[in-house]
Order: structure tokens, then C-alpha cells, then sequence
């Protein structure tokens, strides 16, 4: 019998973005739903004061 759940394991990232989401940010997607991401690779968010963030929260 097949569990009902996945077993994909979420990557320390794609954790930090749940979590950013989690606590009021959000995230800048791209048309096919991936996160944008600056130079470094790290996704972007907006907090609620309208500025860009990450997930470091620079």
C-alpha cells in the first residue's frame, strides 16, 4: 500500500521561503511559479511595508 503523503523532502530554502510566507512576506513569483530570485540566487519577497526582502531579510 502507497502512503497517502509525499516524501519529497523540503530543501533549508525552500523551509526559509514556507517560513518568510508563514510570517506575512510575499513571494515574488515568476509566470511558470518559481520564486524570483536575486543575483545570489536567494528568492525576493515584499514585507509589509512595501520593500523588497530576502530571506536573510536584507
Amino acid at each position: 500500500m502507497r502512503p497517502f503523503f509525499s516524501t519529497h523532502r523540503a530543501s533549508e530554502l525552500e523551509l526559509a521561503a514556507i517560513q518568510m510566507i508563514a510570517n506575512g512576506y510575499t513571494a515574488f513569483l515568476s509566470a511558470d511559479g518559481t520564486y524570483v530570485k536575486n543575483a545570489e540566487g536567494t528568492p525576493l519577497f515584499r514585507d509589509a511595508q512595501g520593500g523588497v526582502v530576502t530571506i536573510a531579510g536584507e
